[in-house]
């Protein structure tokens, strides 16, 4: 992708948000949050794809793809009054579907669409899918990385500021107690992340943050998690006792893992 097709999608995307904006009361604490979200994963992916050597011309289609992934969230959002997948719509699925209807793409190459259309559809994907080709599964593993990199700060910030007022777009809605189910901890101890379907509470949600460092592919990510300390301040909101202490120290051991290996390269 040349820079002057990025600044072409880059225009449209800032145009069709705009669309939305004091059409949603409270605007600024939802999609607003999207809006922000959006260019934050954008720069992110930057920064993994250069630790991998991307050219030029790819590192400018990451940013597009890490700028256009949520694009599904502000319609979404503006007829169900949700974020939740579970109770409207598959935002990835979603998301590429405008693309299309948009014509927000029009500006570059069917194989670059491809790629776009694809890591935009499968970004939220439980398990990604094995059929995608070699440049997409590459774009879509940096995707996922930038994404959860954001998002860690985006909870760490809110569990930080945090007033007496839950916001539901990054809370979910759910319950605010000291509970935590055994299926969150035995998930983790499994070496698994679990669904958002199965939460039963913030704290279950807490550590299905935590949980994200299982699907981290690239060392950058795992050294920018360490390094920014977004993991310790997860921690820092969960209670304590001896169970979340055996789950943060199995975490942090990942995490270093990760952080110490080469980028497999062939992931793509």
């Amino acid at each position: 992708m040349e820079s002057e097709q990025l600044e072409d999608i880059k225009s449209k995307f800032s145009k069709y948000v705009r669309s939305f904006r004091y059409r949603i009361p409270d605007w600024k604490r939802t999609i607003g949050l999207k809006e922000i979200h959006s260019w934050m994963v954008s720069k992110e992916i930057i920064t993994i794809g250069q630790s991998i050597e991307l050219n030029h011309r790819d590192l400018n289609l990451a940013e597009a793809i890490g700028l256009l992934h949520d694009i599904g969230r502000f319609k979404q959002f503006e007829q169900y009054h949700t974020f939740a997948d579970s109770r409207s719509v598959n935002h990835g699925e979603f998301g590429s579907n405008i693309l299309k209807q948009e014509n927000i793409l029009e500006c570059i190459d069917a194989e670059e669409k491809q790629v776009v259309f694809d890591t935009v559809r499968c970004h939220n994907s439980h398990i990604p899918p094995n059929d995608l080709s070699q440049q997409s599964k590459l774009f879509l593993s940096l995707l996922r990385d930038a994404d959860k990199l954001d998002i860690y700060r985006v909870v760490t910030e809110h569990y930080k500021n945090r007033d007496s007022k839950s916001n539901v777009t990054i809370e979910l809605e759910l319950d605010d107690s000291d509970h935590i189910s055994d299926s969150a901890i035995n998930c983790i101890f499994s070496h698994k992340s679990f669904r958002y379907n199965e939460l039963q509470s913030l704290n279950d949600f807490k550590l299905l943050q935590l949980s994200w460092v299982f699907d981290i592919n690239f060392s950058k990510t795992a050294q920018l998690i360490a390094e920014r300390e977004y993991l310790q301040m997860i921690r820092e909101t969960l209670p304590d006792n001896s169970r979340i202490d055996s789950v943060f120290s199995y975490i942090c051991s990942i995490i270093k893992s990760k952080s110490q290996v080469e980028p497999d390269l062939n992931i793509a």
